[in-house]
């Protein structure tokens, strides 16, 4: 596969600041204001991706949630699923279906738009979270041709995953919350001379096998 296509299909799994595609410049500028006062995620599972993060833009405009850094991701999920959302803040999941208040009500009203919960099918998941920079990573995901196949969460525990790429295998090793590629079905080995990571946002790519791993 051409690297450029690659990366083009891959990039929408990628934790970053700026928005691309569908969020507005308005919501880019709002995503890079603010203290490190007050953390929250945003997770949103729908068949209706450019629909929902217009909607998150109007909520955090509505409740100026803004933090020292709001990091986004958006990647597809194969099968079917139960869709819904789920805002966490200061810790604490905010049940919106039954809580009142502000932002419970406009909570509801994204999930009315939304239509959720309901069952869909090849959803996307869509999270908006608050972190400090350079924050350790909560999880690693696994990509296989953009798509998620597996969510790992190590617990600073040491072990190896095997995961089938489009050249062959792909061993992953996990050890003191860090992820590593130790054995790779490629020629130029890039993904393993990548070393590891373990920081939210950093990722390493084994371009021939179309895998991705991405610390989130």
């Amino acid at each position: 596969m051409n690297r450029r296509d690659f990366f083009k299909k891959s990039s929408i799994a990628l934790s970053t600041i700026a928005i691309a595609g569908a969020a507005s410049d308005k919501l880019n500028k709002l995503l890079a204001k603010g203290n490190a006062n007050e953390h929250f995620s945003l997770e949103i599972i729908t068949d209706k991706p450019v629909k929902a993060i217009k909607l998150a833009e109007e909520f955090f405009k509505a409740h100026s949630f803004e933090d020292k850094i709001i990091k986004f991701s958006q990647y597809p999920v194969e099968g079917e699923f139960f869709g819904d959302l789920a805002f966490v803040h200061k810790g604490k999941l905010v049940n919106y279906k039954s809580a009142s208040g502000s932002i419970s009500s406009n909570l509801k009203e994204i999930a009315k738009s939304l239509e959720l919960p309901k069952k869909v099918s090849n959803p996307s998941r869509i999270k908006f979270y608050t972190a400090d920079e350079n924050s350790p990573a909560e999880r690693f995901l696994i990509f296989h041709k953009g798509s998620l196949i597996k969510t790992i969460t190590t617990d600073g525990d040491t072990f190896n995953i095997n995961v089938q790429g489009s050249k062959g295998n792909v061993m992953i090793n996990f050890e003191n919350n860090k992820a590593k590629v130790v054995q790779s079905a490629c020629s130029h080995k890039t993904c393993i001379n990548s070393g590891s990571i373990s920081l939210s946002g950093e990722s390493i790519v084994c371009i021939p096998n179309e895998i991705l791993i991405v610390a989130e």
